[in-house]
């Protein structure tokens, strides 16, 4: 997979996930700590990766206008 990593708000993707791991954490399941320190420990490359297998990359595309 080609990604233009200048084209995404890698720091919203990152803010982002840190916020759906940390509520799944505390609303859901405490086993989602395991995934809310593994988004802390990813380079930029590996959160762009992993926002698009979650399908939300494209939420995070510099040209969006919305």
């Amino acid at each position: 997979m080609e990604i233009d990593m200048d084209d995404y708000d890698i720091k919203g993707i990152r803010d982002y996930l840190e916020d759906y791991y940390g509520t799944a954490m505390t609303t859901v399941s405490p086993f989602a700590t395991v995934d809310l320190i593994d988004v802390s420990n990813k380079s930029d490359y590996e959160i762009v990766v992993m926002a698009y297998n979650m399908g939300i990359l494209n939420n995070f595309y510099k040209g969006n206008t919305r």
